[in-house]
Protein backbone atom coordinates (compact mmCIF):
# COMPACT_ATOMS: atom_id res chain seq x y z
CA UNK A 1 0.00 0.00 0.00
CA UNK A 2 1.35 3.45 -0.91
CA UNK A 3 2.08 5.80 1.95
CA UNK A 4 0.23 9.09 1.57
CA UNK A 5 1.82 12.41 2.45
CA UNK A 6 0.03 14.78 4.78
CA UNK A 7 -0.18 17.86 2.55
CA UNK A 8 -1.03 20.07 5.55
CA UNK A 9 2.59 19.68 6.72
CA UNK A 10 4.20 20.47 3.37
CA UNK A 11 5.20 23.96 2.30
CA UNK A 12 4.55 25.36 -1.14
CA UNK A 13 7.41 25.16 -3.62
CA UNK A 14 8.34 28.85 -3.35
CA UNK A 15 11.44 30.85 -2.50
CA UNK A 16 11.71 33.11 0.50
CA UNK A 17 11.15 36.78 -0.43
CA UNK A 18 12.12 40.05 1.20
CA UNK A 19 8.45 40.77 1.94
CA UNK A 20 8.13 37.42 3.71
CA UNK A 21 11.20 38.12 5.85
CA UNK A 22 9.95 41.60 6.77
CA UNK A 23 6.74 40.02 8.08
CA UNK A 24 8.53 37.48 10.30
CA UNK A 25 8.32 38.13 14.04
CA UNK A 26 11.52 36.14 14.63
CA UNK A 27 14.03 36.25 11.78
CA UNK A 28 16.34 33.52 13.17
CA UNK A 29 16.84 30.35 11.16
CA UNK A 30 18.94 27.18 10.77
CA UNK A 31 20.35 25.91 7.47
CA UNK A 32 19.04 22.39 6.80
CA UNK A 33 20.80 21.92 3.43
CA UNK A 34 22.49 23.88 0.66
CA UNK A 35 23.07 23.09 -3.01
CA UNK A 36 24.68 24.78 -6.00
CA UNK A 37 22.59 24.96 -9.18
CA UNK A 38 22.94 26.50 -12.65
CA UNK A 39 20.41 29.28 -13.29
CA UNK A 40 19.99 31.66 -16.25
CA UNK A 41 22.05 34.84 -15.93
CA UNK A 42 19.98 37.90 -14.93
CA UNK A 43 21.50 40.07 -17.68
CA UNK A 44 21.87 37.40 -20.37
CA UNK A 45 19.42 34.46 -20.16
CA UNK A 46 21.50 32.53 -22.74
CA UNK A 47 24.24 32.22 -20.11
CA UNK A 48 24.07 30.39 -16.79
CA UNK A 49 25.47 31.24 -13.38
CA UNK A 50 26.00 29.14 -10.29
CA UNK A 51 23.48 29.96 -7.55
CA UNK A 52 23.39 28.57 -4.04
CA UNK A 53 19.99 27.56 -2.74
CA UNK A 54 19.70 26.90 0.98
CA UNK A 55 16.81 25.13 2.62
CA UNK A 56 16.29 26.86 5.94
CA UNK A 57 14.14 26.17 8.96
CA UNK A 58 12.58 29.27 10.48
CA UNK A 59 12.00 29.56 14.23
CA UNK A 60 8.31 28.75 13.76
CA UNK A 61 9.30 25.42 12.15
CA UNK A 62 8.56 26.46 8.57
CA UNK A 63 11.01 24.98 6.07
CA UNK A 64 11.60 27.10 2.95
CA UNK A 65 14.24 27.64 0.28
CA UNK A 66 16.16 30.85 -0.33
CA UNK A 67 18.77 32.06 -2.78
CA UNK A 68 21.97 32.91 -0.91
CA UNK A 69 23.55 36.03 -2.44
CA UNK A 70 27.33 36.50 -2.68
CA UNK A 71 27.56 38.69 0.44
CA UNK A 72 25.68 36.12 2.51
CA UNK A 73 27.73 33.29 1.00
CA UNK A 74 30.91 35.03 2.18
CA UNK A 75 29.42 35.49 5.67
CA UNK A 76 28.56 31.80 6.10
CA UNK A 77 31.75 30.61 4.38
CA UNK A 78 33.89 32.74 6.70
CA UNK A 79 32.42 30.86 9.66
CA UNK A 80 31.77 27.39 8.20
CA UNK A 81 34.06 27.05 5.17
CA UNK A 82 33.31 26.73 1.47
CA UNK A 83 31.94 23.16 1.47
CA UNK A 84 28.16 23.43 1.39
CA UNK A 85 27.75 20.29 3.51
CA UNK A 86 29.49 22.19 6.32
CA UNK A 87 26.83 24.90 6.21
CA UNK A 88 24.22 22.49 7.57
CA UNK A 89 23.34 23.47 11.12
CA UNK A 90 24.44 27.10 10.71
CA UNK A 91 22.21 29.32 12.83
CA UNK A 92 21.78 32.93 11.83
CA UNK A 93 19.40 35.79 11.41
CA UNK A 94 17.90 37.28 8.25
CA UNK A 95 17.76 40.97 7.39
CA UNK A 96 16.32 42.81 4.40
CA UNK A 97 17.77 45.85 2.64
CA UNK A 98 16.23 47.78 -0.23
CA UNK A 99 18.72 48.07 -3.06
CA UNK A 100 18.87 48.51 -6.81
CA UNK A 101 19.02 45.25 -8.76
CA UNK A 102 19.39 46.12 -12.41
CA UNK A 103 17.04 49.06 -12.89
CA UNK A 104 14.57 48.11 -10.13
CA UNK A 105 14.65 48.55 -6.38
CA UNK A 106 14.21 45.19 -4.66
CA UNK A 107 14.11 43.91 -1.10
CA UNK A 108 17.27 41.81 -0.84
CA UNK A 109 17.70 39.17 1.88
CA UNK A 110 21.00 38.98 3.74
CA UNK A 111 22.29 36.57 6.36
CA UNK A 112 23.79 38.19 9.42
Amino acid sequence: MDEQTNTNEQTADIMLTGDMVENLTDKHFTIASAISVDKPDYNNPKLTRKKIIATIILKDGTQIEMYVNKTSQMRVASLRGTKLKDWVGYEGELKVLAQMVGDKEKKVIYIK
